[in-house]
């Protein structure tokens, strides 16, 4: 591969563009094809985000310029998962975030992906970043500011009528608030499962709550014709619950927090494996990426 370091980052990456594509479609083809688990996934599709592109070329264009300075090495196609490894060590020895290092990993892994669709089979760095991914999760900082309850079941008892059953849909359901403002009985498809449409990118996802929760929703759109309620009043409900109970106010999206750690927790202890816990939560929680997702686990 020639080229000054960008512009090799730049040939390697535009395999990968998928910019104004569907990822979901692409995801369900994927799927179709084959395609197991949250990394195979990852390297099977493109990148669906201008910036995301621009983050993971600006990365790969400092590991690139990396190997030529510090080895010599000047074609990206003779970089090794050897390389790799080191460049990520360094950067934890370093003391970068933690999301930082995220960041990295997952462009270096983009990377490979790319470099494997113009070259062919060989540059699978997977490994090589998966042995500094323990590293960085002991010595690199990852505090982030939580907002999920620390007793959110007690938050939600508090409230009352629908603003009960709207924090229920998201502490249990993983929904946005604004994905569950509008249900209508076309949304209820049975057995707990609900549809929400009008979700954030518009890709609609099915939603699993208890059957007591989704009841409760029948009911209402039963008398009303649909699930509906004031936001304002919403958060001024959930706010002098939080005030009940002693809990810091962390606003709606706080439910979804609780949402995505108890859900990780639940399907590991059914001996799910991490990785395989994340996406799946993820997909509940109509993330695009686990690493999203990743980030409401702290």
């Amino acid at each position: 591969m020639r080229g000054n370091p960008r512009s090799q980052s730049g040939q390697i990456f535009r395999r990968l563009n998928r910019i104004g594509e569907s990822r979901h479609e692409a995801k369900t083809a994927a799927k179709a094809a084959g395609v197991i688990g949250s990394h195979r996934m990852a390297q099977s599709v493109g990148i669906f985000s201008y910036a995301t592109m621009t983050r993971y070329r600006a990365v790969a264009t400092e590991f690139i310029a990396w190997c030529r300075d510090a080895h010599g090495i000047s074609d990206a196609a003779k970089i090794s998962a050897e390389h790799v490894q080191e460049w990520l060590q360094i950067k934890i020895a370093a003391g970068v975030r933690y999301k930082t290092y995220l960041t990295y990993a997952a462009a270096l892994g983009k990377a490979s992906a790319g470099l494997r669709a113009i070259y062919g089979e060989g540059y699978d760095w997977a490994s090589a970043i998966n042995q500094t991914r323990e590293q960085a999760r002991i010595f690199l900082d990852r505090r982030v500011k939580s907002r999920g309850y620390t007793k959110p079941a007690a938050v939600v008892e508090r409230l009352e009528g629908v603003y009960q059953i709207a924090a229920s849909l998201q502490l249990y359901g993983g929904a946005r608030v604004r994905e569950v403002s509008r249900l209508t009985e076309r949304h209820l498809l049975g057995g707990g499962k609900i549809l929400l449409t009008n979700t954030k990118g518009g890709r609609r996802r099915m939603m699993m709550v208890p059957p007591e929760v989704y009841d409760r929703v029948a009911e209402v759109i039963e008398q009303q014709g649909e699930f509906r309620f004031d936001y304002r009043r919403y958060l001024e409900s959930l706010k002098t619950s939080c005030a009940e109970v002693g809990e810091k106010y962390q606003g709606t999206h706080g439910l979804r927090w609780n949402f995505a750690q108890i859900n990780v927790r639940s399907a590991q202890e059914l001996e799910m494996g991490y990785f395989n816990a994340l996406e799946l939560t993820s997909n509940r929680m109509g993330h695009s990426r686990e690493l999203v997702t990743e980030h409401y686990l702290r």
